[in-house]
């Protein structure tokens, strides 16, 4: 049917299971030197992914489960490392940061290893430098509310701008119901990330149809322009993997000689090409700043020269988003599942400059076999 499963699961041995036994016997669990309860209950180890075997054994675990025809694995917590433990090359101290890189270039070796070159892709949370050569990563325990909705996007494009081009977080916020209003606006940001995922701690459900038959619509709509925008994010994912610009970027990211951007964190471009203002509170306008270049407003066409602030109304129904002048932007056909998209539908849409110029680039796309 077009799904794809991704197992949720986490770096430390519950005691007292057959895997833990197993563990100690191969001896590739840290030391504790005292207490370690996870989540308030159930006492448990960490594997000591500094150690060879224990990675190697770690693997194996995994193996089993992905040539079962699971596609990725969530490569959650990680960042529960205390002073007092001892591993393999480094005490608890030193882990504490390194722990969570270590654990996610296991978890993207063993997938990788199974689906095939390019196809390594694991979902994680907690990081340290350099963990973004395991992607992808999203942001963790959100709340659903607008004020999550924001410190979330702040959190994503400072992620960017420290290396991380592949980021999303938990759409509709994890702690809590959000409104209809809330749901709506939370994935109307979302279909313009590399990934996107629903996700919420229950009974606060995230599947669209929890939801009254109007948001149904709505969302339904802008899933439909997400899977229709896939060649152009394709492609802003293949630009990111080559030069190492986030998807999500930071307006300084695109104009670096206009100081009005340094301190706008309610705004963001997807890849190199769209301008996106989110509705991030309960208002149905928005004051928006256009930087240098002009651009045009996607939904009516309207052009706007850029380095001005202008005034946009946005019902439930709209997020504003706006296209640079120059682009030609690839749209698919809608669809239920990557699985069918060719390259044999598509329209181009074209937003000349003044000359009537545009630009165009051509990036190989391979349909994926995981």
């Amino acid at each position: 049917m077009g799904f794809r499963i991704c197992l949720w699961q986490r770096p430390y041995v519950l005691e007292g299971t057959e895997v833990y036994t197993d563990a100690q016997e191969k001896n590739v669990l840290a030391e504790k030197h005292g207490p370690f309860v996870f989540l308030f209950v159930s006492p448990r180890s960490s594997i000591d992914f500094s150690n060879p075997q224990a990675v190697a054994w770690y693997h194996a675990k995994l193996y089993k489960a992905l040539i079962l025809g699971a596609s990725s694995i969530k490569v959650d917590f990680g960042e529960k490392i205390e002073p007092s433990m001892r591993f393999m090359r480094y005490d608890g101290r030193q882990m504490h940061n390194l722990y969570p890189h270590l654990y996610q270039r296991a978890a993207f070796e063993a997938v990788e290893k199974t689906k095939g070159k390019g196809e390594g892709v694991i979902c994680s949370r907690s990081a340290y430098a350099g963990s973004q050569r395991y992607p992808v990563h999203w942001s963790g325990d959100n709340s659903a509310n607008h004020e999550n909705l924001l410190c979330s996007l702040r959190g994503g494009l400072s992620l960017g701008l420290s290396g991380f081009p592949f980021w999303s977080q938990d759409t509709g916020g994890f702690v809590g119901t959000p409104s209809d209003e809330l749901y709506i606006r939370w994935t109307q940001l979302s279909i313009f990330l590399s990934h996107i995922r629903f996700h919420g701690n229950p009974p606060g459900y995230r599947e669209p149809w929890n939801f009254a038959p109007e948001t149904q619509a709505i969302v339904r709509d802008y899933l439909g322009l997400r899977y229709r925008l896939i060649p152009y994010l394709y492609t802003e994912a293949q630009v990111a993997a080559r030069e190492g610009l986030p998807v999500l970027q930071h307006l300084v990211i695109y104009i670096q000689d206009d100081p009005t951007v340094y301190n706008i964190e309610d705004q963001f471009m997807s890849g190199r090409s769209l301008l996106v203002e989110p509705l991030l509170t309960q208002n149905v306008s928005q004051r928006i700043y256009l930087p240098a270049r002009s651009c045009f407003d996607f939904w009516n066409g309207q052009r706007y020269k850029g380095r001005k602030w202008i005034e946009r109304e946005a019902d439930v129904r709209t997020i504003p988003f706006f296209v640079r002048v120059g682009t030609i932007l690839p749209f698919t056909f809608p669809c239920q599942s990557t699985d069918e998209l060719t390259l044999d539908r598509e329209t181009l849409k074209i937003y000349p400059d003044a000359s009537g110029r545009v630009m165009y680039e051509t990036l190989t796309r391979t349909k994926s076999t995981g």
